[in-house]
């Protein structure tokens, strides 16, 4: 539920979270965060190096203990591959498909269950209510003096309050399911270029969603195998449940086909911020 939100509000150019003010330098460097070592699994720094008369923007490791410590690679060199290991993990067509279907139940099942909860909310606000009108009855019948009165009235009164405030919570933003499931599977059809049209602010929480856990990067290797995000998660469960009900299925295009770099394994303790 969370990740069909988080591409909702990516759609409506909202970031998921309240987002810090997006500095000269956050745009220069969009991947900061994102990047670590392929050799020690440090998170790479962004830096701008000044040389030869003019200013570099690059990416470099700064462990101490990391033979590629200091060892530049250049903003313009890691940005272009990391929109072409983008293409790479884009699954296929067929795949996608499936991701839709997936969406799809999803997003009635979240609609339905928010739809009872509305429901018995209604129903609770109603009958309180009802009994608001009979304990006004009964005071004019004599049977509440005063104080008693009173007190049962504030009873309900906090009765409705909180089941006001429930049902507020309950509902949710009436959407054009059909729009957003389409920008959902062109979410995942698209994310070479969807990154590349992001505001600098947006390209962080676009990157944390596909890489959870960040990835690791070599000017030669290029990118090292890393953990995708939930959504590819849902597009390979669903593969799975196909490929149990038939012979044979192509999973290729799920995930990245890629070889990681000197073998090296991305910490599961390495997380971007």
């Amino acid at each position: 539920k969370e990740e069909l939100f988080n591409i909702i509000q990516i759609k409506n150019g909202k970031n998921p979270k309240t987002p810090k003010k997006c500095s000269n330098f956050t745009k220069m460097f969009p991947l900061k965060g994102t990047l670590f070592c392929c050799e020690c699994g440090h998170r790479l720094t962004a830096s701008q190096i000044h040389g030869n008369g003019g200013i570099y923007p690059c990416y470099s490791c700064y462990n101490p203990l990391c033979a590629r410590k200091n060892k530049i690679i250049a903003k313009g060199d890691v940005e272009p591959d990391f929109m072409e290991y983008l293409k790479e993990i884009t699954p296929k067509k067929s795949v996608v498909k499936l991701f839709e279907e997936v969406i799809i139940r999803r997003w009635k099942k979240i609609g339905k269950d928010f739809h009872l909860a509305e429901k018995q909310y209604q129903t609770e606000i109603t009958e309180l209510k009802a009994k608001q009108r009979r304990i006004r009855e009964m005071r004019e019948d004599g049977e509440y003096d005063k104080d008693a009165y009173k007190e049962r009235m504030a009873e309900i009164e906090t009765g409705l309050a909180v089941a006001t405030v429930s049902l507020n919570e309950s509902k949710i933003e009436q959407l054009d399911v059909e729009a957003t499931i389409t920008y959902a599977t062109n979410f995942v059809s698209n994310l070479s270029r969807i990154w590349f049209d992001l505001p600098p602010e947006l390209k962080p929480r676009f990157q944390k969603l596909i890489f959870p856990q960040g990835v690791s990067y070599d000017k030669v290797q290029k990118f090292g195998t890393t953990k995708l995000g939930l959504i590819y998660e849902i597009i390979q469960k669903r593969e799975a449940e196909k490929a149990s009900k038939i012979s044979y299925v192509d999973l290729a295009g799920i995930g990245p086909a890629t070889n990681p770099c000197h073998g090296f394994v991305l910490p599961l303790y390495y997380r971007p911020v």
